[in-house]
């Protein structure tokens, strides 16, 4: 993580499966001084929320992610789904 530097606000975005690797990244970032927002996506309910939801709520970002993203510098997404999506 040598492109992490001190006082730099990341957020992690894990899955359910990922939390392992995700806890790893937040304290290798909270070693190096940084802010970290750690947000965890429940696959059954992610896989739920594609099948069943409006195109609408899909298709757009809701305005509390857009505004964490405003100061996130590093967002850091770990992998995907674990079973195949129908």
């Amino acid at each position: 993580m040598h492109w992490v530097t001190a006082g730099q606000c990341i957020w992690i975005n894990s899955w359910d499966h990922t939390l392992d690797l995700a806890s790893d990244l937040a304290l290798e970032c909270n070693k190096r001084k940084c802010s970290v927002l750690m947000t965890v996506q429940l696959e059954d309910l992610w896989l739920h929320s594609m099948i069943q939801a409006p195109i609408e709520l899909v298709d757009n970002l809701p305005a509390h992610l857009v505004a964490a993203l405003k100061p996130t510098e590093i967002y850091i997404y770990t992998l995907g789904p674990r079973k195949p999506v129908p």
